[in-house]
């Protein structure tokens, strides 16, 4: 059995803040990463999902935000095909890479808005029960044990991945272009310039 592990964020400064849980999986959690152009937190799992949640502002508790479940999505999840024989043992690399396919699902990650991404998905990475568990029967393939955001100005949206299968995935996350965010960006040109 499996029971849910949560990613909780706290604020350590001045509004003095309890922490509040954003997202709970079914898999342990290997790496994350904060992206401070775009205040979202990118999450990498050991059961092949790469989940983005965005922040709210600084000055708005979470524990009165009605809109948690709606702040994080799937950027991908991965699914495990294998066609072998119960006698193989995947425990070990070279074994599962030869009777596994990774199949990597993609979310609309490049557009913002209403009805780009298929509901089913929504419902499974807002709900814990329906998101991913990582099997404990063989060598983690779909695990994704790296996560970081390009943190240069300009490229801030560019969200890296990297697994156990050896492949790194990169991603615009087109979709947290916000006028805020925007906005951000362009003190941050003019600081930088003047």
């Amino acid at each position: 059995l499996q029971g849910h592990t949560q990613t909780l964020i706290t604020e350590t400064g001045y509004y003095s803040s309890r922490s509040h849980p954003v997202i709970a999986q079914n898999s342990s959690v290997l790496d994350l990463d904060m992206s401070h152009w775009s205040g979202s937190l990118a999450i990498g799992t050991a059961a092949g999902e790469l989940i983005v949640f965005v922040l709210p502002p600084l000055d708005r508790s979470l524990e009165h935000d009605k809109n948690v479940g709606q702040r994080r999505t799937y950027v991908f999840r991965t699914d495990v095909d294998k066609e072998t024989k119960e006698e193989d043992d995947l425990t070990e690399y070279e074994n599962i890479r030869e009777v596994c396919t990774l199949k990597y699902m993609d979310m609309p990650v490049n557009k913002s808005g209403k009805n780009i991404c298929p509901k089913e998905e929504i419902r499974r990475v807002r709900v814990a029960e329906k998101m991913s568990l990582e099997d404990l029967t063989c060598f983690p393939l779909a695990s994704i044990s790296r996560v970081a955001w390009n943190n240069n100005l300009g490229s801030q949206l560019w969200l890296a991945s990297g697994g156990q299968a050896g492949l790194v995935r990169i991603h615009c996350v087109a979709a947290l272009n916000t006028l805020a965010v925007k906005e951000v960006l362009r003190e941050g040109m003019e600081n930088m310039q003047g």
